[in-house]
């Protein structure tokens, strides 16, 4: 056989093995056969819960004495904190706020998120406040001296906060996840400007929520210190609140809240024609 056959039929041999592979792929679904990506998160069969495809962040510095770290996944973000022997609490985001991604990232611009996955020792700046802040922060929501962790949410011309109680609360739901403080006036913290806000007053130990709902109601509720059977100590609790509705055909009604028994029951409700302007 001569050197040119030889190449001829080596060609050929080559071709039909590059036909059969390419009709091969053809017939199989078309992820199998796309190019391997280099972003692990999406590439078939990667781990996806604290494996490769894990972003964690974990803090060079200590907030409020807490070693923090962040771990986040495609379905998942978690926050952990942990303090000496006693505590190590688990706290579920919906997100890593902005904030901590632009003091971990500061290279990043308004909604971009890290693309490289993998571990990060950052110094996380998680605040202490007074008053609501913005992100994720330490403020003394219930005053019992210790700092809760809270939580934005921003919603339509309002911004909703939760509140956990790294050091007391408990994981009564999912095992080893905080949940979050459910209980008035906990469950309703919000901002938003002049007609929507809350107010901490620490002299008093007492809380006030103005909420302009729409603009044909709002709600106020006054919270203080108080003890009666349900607990001994004495514990913040909504104590008076009241519901105002601006009716279609030119009314006020106007519904008073009391707690009364450990309870918080309807006390009154008045009815008024609005003045006219």
């Amino acid at each position: 056989m001569t050197n040119d056959i030889k190449k001829i039929l080596s060609t050929l041999f080559i071709s039909v093995i590059i036909c059969l592979v390419a009709e091969s792929c053809r017939n199989k679904d078309n992820k199998e056969c796309e190019t391997p990506t280099n972003d692990i998160s999406t590439t078939p069969g990667a781990p996806t819960f604290f494996g490769d495809s894990t972003l964690t962040i974990i803090s060079s510095n200590k907030p409020n004495e807490y070693s923090v770290k962040f771990f986040q996944t495609k379905d998942l973000t978690l926050i952990n904190l942990s303090r000496g022997d006693s505590i190590n609490q688990y706290v579920a985001l919906h997100e890593i706020p902005l904030s901590v991604y632009f003091d971990c990232f500061p290279d990043l611009t308004y909604g971009d998120k890290p693309v490289a996955i993998g571990t990060y020792v950052r110094e996380v700046n998680i605040p202490i406040e007074n008053d609501l802040g913005i992100g994720l922060f330490f403020m003394d929501v219930n005053f019992d001296g210790e700092h809760e962790l809270v939580i934005e949410h921003p919603g339509y011309n309002r911004t909703y906060y939760a509140c956990f109680d790294i050091v007391n609360g408990s994981a009564n739901i999912t095992p080893g996840v905080l949940q979050p403080m459910n209980d008035a006036p906990f469950n309703n913290i919000v901002s938003g400007g002049v007609d929507i806000y809350t107010e901490f007053d620490y002299d008093k130990k007492t809380i006030h929520i103005f909420e302009q709902m729409g603009c044909c109601s709002h709600v106020e509720i006054w919270c203080e210190m108080v003890s009666d059977y349900d607990f001994d100590v004495p514990k913040i609790q909504v104590v008076r609140r009241e519901d105002v509705d601006y009716t279609a055909n030119g009314y006020v009604v106007t519904t008073n809240y009391k707690r009364v028994d450990g309870e918080l029951k309807n006390v009154s409700s008045t009815r008024k024609k609005c003045n006219p302007r």
